[in-house]
């Protein structure tokens, strides 16, 4: 399996909301006692097992928006198929501290996503992900851009930071159990 965060690199942007995918995948490297100290194919990554399966787990490092060419890296050296590739991102559309497991779709905006489709599944969108919700701005004179580049409040914290966990819960068990359709139907909130 190859469970791959999406983020963006650096301490600038540790903590915002564009970053819950790397925060994923550093809770489920702790907790499967992975780590992540290899800088291979534009990532952070770590190699394991979980139960019986085998586990890359990664941090992109190309910046969010170009986050499928690390991807393609990694699925070419490690032979993994896109039936293996679970994506960690944060959603917009998903309400703040909701998990939503899929295994396919567009990419809903998420320039991210767009990526891993355009550059790694060259166009077939038919690979799981795992979305952490982080709502729409507050304030409507936001941008976008600035929201999910901004940090999260106390109260919002908890939200997401549970939201993290269950991630975390759900994706060790499509790894002990091989079955990401039976992780969906438990998770999806």
């Amino acid at each position: 399996w190859l469970i791959c965060g999406l983020g963006n690199p650096g301490a600038k942007f540790a903590g915002t909301r564009h970053n819950v995918g790397f925060e994923v995948v550093d809770a489920l490297a702790r907790r499967a006692g992975i780590e992540l100290t290899s800088t291979k194919h534009r990532a952070v990554l770590g190699v394991g097992k979980l139960g019986r399966s085998a586990v890359v787990l990664a941090k992109p490092q190309t910046f969010m928006n170009l986050s499928g060419k690390s991807v393609r890296e990694m699925m070419r050296a490690f032979k993994i198929g896109k039936s293996r590739i679970v994506i960690v991102y944060d959603d917009l559309e998903t309400k703040l501290g909701e998990l939503r497991m899929k295994t396919s779709g567009s990419h809903g905006g998420h320039n991210g996503v767009r990526s891993v489709i355009d550059d790694a599944t060259r166009g077939d969108r038919s690979f799981a992900r795992v979305k952490i919700g982080i709502g729409r701005p507050k304030d409507e004179n936001t941008a976008v851009y600035e929201y999910v580049l901004s940090r999260f409040d106390e109260d919002d914290a908890v939200k997401v930071n549970g939201a993290v966990e269950d991630a975390v819960e759900a994706l060790q068990e499509v790894l002990l159990d091989n079955k990401f359709g039976d992780a969906m139907t438990r998770y999806n909130t």
